[in-house]
């Protein structure tokens, strides 16, 4: 399933409210090809943007990975509800893992 990458949404939140919160009638003006186009056109924008994480995440990627804050994530690894593996004092967490 493919979602809008919400930074390229707030780029282009203007158009694209004024593309989709509209009336009936301008629905029926879209064609199916200039609506296929669209399409191609955000899915093709949003997956030049998502960022690559590797197999192994420190706890500032895993921040980036998950949306969360750092704080929050050191609080759920002390109430052991993310997996995790201390080696050489540091946490890393395998994105695997992380994914279920």
């Amino acid at each position: 399933m493919y979602s809008l990458n919400y930074n390229y949404y707030k780029l282009h939140k203007n158009k694209l409210e004024n593309m989709f919160n509209t009336n009936v009638e301008t629905y029926i003006k879209i064609t199916q090809n200039e609506l296929i186009e669209l399409v191609n056109f955000c899915l093709q924008k949003s997956s030049n943007t998502i960022e690559q994480f590797p197999p192994h995440l420190n706890i500032k990627q895993l921040s980036r990975y998950i949306n969360y804050s750092e704080p929050a994530i050191y609080k759920m690894v002390s109430l052991a509800e993310v997996p995790c593996y201390k080696i050489s004092g540091k946490l890393l967490f395998k994105k695997t893992e992380i994914d279920e």
